[in-house]
């Protein structure tokens, strides 16, 4: 019942993206610009839509909870941010350190022209000010992806007996299944994926892994916002 409130509706977005992306040549996008021409307005407006899907979270922990695991058993508690943050920014450095070797090895493979069948960006311009709307679907996401793949799904799935590794690998292709609209790209979310789904189920520290989650995006949304 969790996975059809979140991932499966992820899932059919993202196909549908695709499908739009090849038929159409139109790229996905994140950012939403409601308002053309009232960038600030348009900002608030897109970071309040996409808030509205963070309901979800209150749909695992809820699970969670009557099923009688703690949130402090999930680590969601104020104890140990200081080596949270310290483990948070260790789990980032780590994947976008992945993510540049695996970008120089596409390149000395196939040159400037990037992966065979990746989705091309249409070069659009979003003011500074989206960037409020990027942070804002940072954390939102950040929270439901490792509430529901790690929280939940790793939790529920040692309750059924699955061991640890079995786990890891489905949560791991379902999270990278939703990325599908990023065409062959997809394949860049995977570290970061791993070493998210890796990092909670060593330390069940879900706060680690929110908030490496959302600054890894943050930091993805500011070189694009900002690039633009």
């Amino acid at each position: 019942m969790a996975l059809s409130v979140f991932p499966l509706p992820a899932l059919i977005t993202a196909l549908v993206l695709l499908v739009r992306s090849a038929v159409e040549g139109t790229t996905p996008s994140q950012i939403t610009d409601v308002l053309p021409h009232h960038h600030a307005l348009s900002s608030v407006l897109g970071a309040l839509l996409y808030a509205t899907g963070g309901s979800s979270v209150l749909l695992a922990l809820f699970l969670l909870s009557v099923s009688g695991v703690t949130m402090r058993s999930i680590g969601l508690t104020r104890k140990g941010l200081g080596a949270d943050a310290g483990y948070g920014l260790g789990i980032v450095f780590a994947g976008f350190g992945i993510a540049f070797a695996l970008t120089l090895l596409v390149f000395s493979i196939f040159g400037d022209h990037g992966l065979p069948g990746a989705v091309q960006t249409n070069n659009k311009h979003y003011a500074a000010v989206f960037l409020l709307q990027g942070y804002v679907v940072s954390v939102v996401t950040a929270f439901v992806e490792e509430s529901m793949m790690s929280a939940y799904l790793l939790t529920r799935l040692g309750q059924l007996g699955w061991t640890p590794r079995k786990a890891l690998w489905l949560s791991l292709a379902i999270r990278t299944s939703y990325h599908a609209y990023y065409g062959i790209g997809f394949l860049f979310t995977i570290p970061i994926g791993y070493l998210l789904t890796r990092s909670f189920q060593r330390r069940r520290r879900l706060l680690r892994t929110v908030g490496a989650h959302a600054l890894y995006d943050a930091c993805l949304f500011t070189l694009a916002i900002l690039g633009s």
